[in-house]
């Protein structure tokens, strides 16, 4: 029996000693299983697309660029991502996230000295800051 990974999981039976012969297609079975799993996982520095090596060397670009954004202001995510709030003048810093324009619950509060509030959004919520000096917006995702 040829392999039929990766389409379907290949089953095999257990041979015991001194009860079962063994054919050269048991050892020729496992054999080919194994070409398919290293089919499947790649060599190091795959060129084969559908390769795991490949796949993996090729994950990037999981975060956009920081883009400005100003404090007071509803936003609407275009993609799923994290609204950054820094507040460095002591004052109550609060991030409102929802699918209200304006968004209504309060997903983050920091108040005094120097904070950094990092709030996760999902595409298509509304986002607002009150009380931060700077805000970004990070995006998740190609």
């Amino acid at each position: 029996m040829a392999t039929n990974f990766p389409t379907s999981l290949d089953s095999y039976s257990t041979k015991t000693d001194n009860v079962d012969d063994v054919m050269a297609g048991h050892p020729n079975d496992l054999q080919d299983a194994v070409e398919a799993l290293e089919a499947k996982v790649g060599v190091d520095g795959s060129a084969v697309t559908t390769s795991h090596d490949y796949k993996l060397a090729h994950i990037g670009g999981l975060f956009g660029a920081p883009e400005a954004r100003s404090n007071n202001t509803v936003y609407q995510a275009g993609s799923d991502g994290f609204v950054v709030a820094l507040n460095n003048n002591g004052a109550l810093m609060k991030v409102y996230a929802g699918t209200d324009n304006p968004p209504t619950t309060e997903l983050g509060i920091a108040y005094g000295g120097y904070n950094t509030l990092s709030i996760p959004i999902r595409k298509g919520e509304y986002y607002k800051t009150t009380g931060a000096t700077s805000v970004w917006w990070r995006s998740w995702g190609s």
